[in-house]
C-alpha cells in the first residue's frame, strides 16, 4: 500500500469524496431537466373506438389470417345437403320452441353478398324458394323445409338457418 501511495496510485480521501459529490450532483441535475412534465400535463392521444373482436380477426393487423371455408362443428342432424356459406364460422345452435333446430353462423361478407350467394347455392343444391324477402327466405326440398335469416352484424353478417 505504501508503494502505491508513493507512486500516486491511491487518491487521498478528500479527492475521492469530492468526485463522489460531483457525480451525485450531476445525476440530480440531469434528472431535473426542463423536459419533465408536471403532474396534470400528461400527454394524451385520441384513439378510434375499438373494433369489435366479436367473432373474427379479419380486421386484426397482428393476427395471422387463415382462409377457411367453414369453422365450427355442426350439430347432429344438420341437413347434409344444405350448403354452408363460405367463409363463415358457426357461432350458436340450439332448439326452437316449435320443435325444430337452428344454427347461427357469422361471415365477414356483407349481407347483400351473403343473400345473393346463398340463394344461388340453395337453388343449385335442389332447394326451392317458397317465400322470401331481403331478410328472410323459406326453402323446401322434398318434404323438408328450412328458413334462412340474414342480418347485418357489423362488421359482417349473421346467418341463421332454421331446420
Amino acid at each position: 500500500m505504501a508503494i502505491a501511495e508513493g507512486l500516486g496510485l491511491v487518491r487521498p480521501a478528500a479527492l475521492w469524496r469530492g468526485s463522489c459529490v460531483t457525480a451525485i450532483a450531476f445525476c440530480l441535475l440531469a434528472g431535473c431537466s426542463k423536459e419533465s412534465t408536471e403532474p396534470g400535463e400528461i400527454e394524451t392521444v385520441d384513439v378510434a373506438p375499438a373494433r369489435t373482436s366479436m367473432l373474427t380477426t379479419i380486421y386484426d393487423d397482428v393476427a395471422p389470417q387463415r382462409h377457411e371455408s367453414f369453422a365450427g362443428v355442426l350439430p347432429q342432424g344438420f341437413p347434409a345437403d344444405l350448403p354452408l356459406y363460405d367463409p363463415s364460422n358457426l357461432t350458436d345452435f340450439g332448439d326452437i320452441d316449435t320443435g325444430g333446430k337452428y344454427v347461427v353462423m357469422f361471415s365477414p361478407d356483407t349481407a347483400a353478398m351473403v343473400r345473393d350467394r346463398m340463394a344461388g347455392e340453395l337453388r343449385r343444391s335442389g332447394w326451392a324458394l317458397i317465400r322470401g324477402d331481403s331478410e328472410q327466405g323459406s326453402y323446401r326440398r322434398g318434404s323438408r323445409r328450412v328458413t334462412l335469416v340474414i342480418r347485418e352484424a357489423q362488421p359482417g353478417t349473421e346467418i341463421r338457418v332454421e331446420y
